[in-house]
């Protein structure tokens, strides 16, 4: 089937943002890249200020003891992206400064238009946990773990209501890759299946310099109509990027991409359109051991099955 019949991100993305108990806006590592972009970009006023809040956190030395030096960040840029994780690590566990509505607001789902309107719930969703929060540290006098607990909250909430959606990668600075992002400032991720594990490995093997990877594997380059790069047309989906940041950590450079598009295969996808994980088959690649792996089976449902403990 060719790619003249994917799905269009205009159709995938809503569902995901819309769909927050099915697809959590970013796993740790987002929420941390954004917190690290906007702790650069404060002044140092504002950082001594943040800093000063979140020492009476309930966590603050906990993170303090966890830092190890390094030349990307310092501690307190360290605390600061910490801090944006612990309203997830929190979730659901009975603590009590957790807000587990406060990270989405669940509307309906209302094919195809998806008209703007209010919340189900005003007083319990996202646009009410960031008014909340920033209540809180308006006033001075509140109690000081309190205000710590809002500053966290908040740096979280802006990565949930993140606009628009962005993907992450790494690479060495020796790989020809990485100067090809820098000059064409985009990038796009071609996700192979099992069934094209000896032209994925092929293409982790052998550098660009060197070699039409392209024509050794007879597979197909296609340029993007929204980004200045090329997606492999045989791989059944997709992301197109514009580079949005970069950000050096030691050996490698983390790209951050915002997310022009996704496409899709039709016969990848489930009913109600949303990606089936078992009909993609992505690989999964064990470092450690140099080996590739399938997904494997079902196990359960995420946010669901660890409630038995509750």
């Amino acid at each position: 089937m060719g790619h003249d019949m994917r799905m269009k991100l205009s159709r995938i993305l809503p569902l995901l943002l819309m769909l927050p108990r099915l697809a959590m806006a970013w796993a740790s590592a987002g929420h941390q890249v954004i917190a690290a972009e906007a702790y650069r970009q404060l002044s140092p006023q504002f950082k001594a200020q943040a800093i000063k809040v979140l020492k009476a956190h309930p966590d603050y030395a906990k993170w303090q003891s966890a830092y190890h030096t390094n030349a990307s960040f310092d501690v307190y840029a360290y605390i600061f992206m910490r801090s944006s994780t612990w309203p997830d690590e929190i979730r659901r566990r009975g603590n009590k400064y957790d807000h587990p509505n406060w990270h989405f607001i669940d509307y309906p789902l209302r094919p195809p238009g998806f008209a703007l309107e209010p919340g189900p719930k005003p007083g319990d969703d996202v646009l009410y946990g960031v008014a909340r929060c920033e209540a809180v540290l308006s006033d001075t006098q509140a109690d000081p773990e309190l205000r710590a607990a809002s500053l966290s909250f908040l740096i979280h909430l802006a990565g949930d209501m993140h606009q628009p959606p962005c993907v992450a990668v790494s690479l060495r600075k020796a790989t020809y890759t990485h100067g090809n992002i820098l000059a064409r400032k985009a990038f796009t991720i071609s996700i192979p299946s099992e069934g094209q594990v000896q032209e994925a490995d092929y293409f982790g093997l052998v550098s660009g310099r060197s070699g039409d990877k392209f024509a050794a594997t007879k597979l197909t380059p296609v340029r993007s109509e929204l980004v200045d790069a090329p997606y492999v047309k045989e791989f059944s989906l997709i992301v197109e990027c514009r580079l949005a940041h970069v950000i050096e950590l030691g050996l490698h450079t983390q790209f951050v991409g915002e997310v022009m598009d996704v496409k899709a295969e039709d016969s990848v996808m489930a009913k109600g359109g949303l990606l089936e994980i078992t009909k993609v088959k992505p690989l999964v690649f064990a470092p450690d051991t140099q080996a590739y792996y399938g997904i494997g089976n079902f196990v359960g449902h995420a946010f669901s099955v660890g409630r038995a403990f509750e």
